[in-house]
Formats: C-alpha cells, structure tokens, sequence
C-alpha cells in the first residue's frame, strides 16, 4: 500500500506495484468480490464507499476483507 486518503466515508487505498501494468487493483477488487465484498478499482487505488448505514461490524468485514485480498494479491 503507498497511500491511503480519505474524505468522509470514501476511502482510497493506493496500491504500489513494483513494476507498472501489474493491473493490482482490479485483480484486488476481484478476490474482495470473491469474498462477497463489493469494491472499486480505480487504476491501482482501490475506492471504498461504505453505506451511511453501515455497521461497526460491517465496517469490520470490510476491513478484513481488503487486507485479505490485498495480501492474497501483492503479498
């Protein structure tokens, strides 16, 4: 992970390929989906944008679940 931003709940975790055209974030994106967690690549950031309902535990899941697939992905 290079950077992570945020502004209110859109969150972007920008991944850092170590070499160009690795295509990390949509390959992120697809083990999260995987796992039943819907996200958005943008290039190599990957964009997360809970629900304004969503719940601690959820937010947990979510958590979980990108590092999961960020680990399967560039680990």
């Amino acid at each position: 992970v290079g950077d992570v931003r945020q502004h209110g709940l859109l969150i972007g975790v920008e991944l850092a390929p170590p070499v160009d055209g690795l295509r990390w974030g949509r390959r992120v994106s697809a083990a999260c989906i995987d796992r039943g967690v819907l996200i958005r690549p943008l290039g190599d950031v990957i964009v997360v944008v809970p629900h304004l309902t969503t719940t601690a535990d959820e937010v947990v899941r979510i958590v979980d679940v990108l590092r999961e697939a960020i680990a399967e992905v560039c680990g």
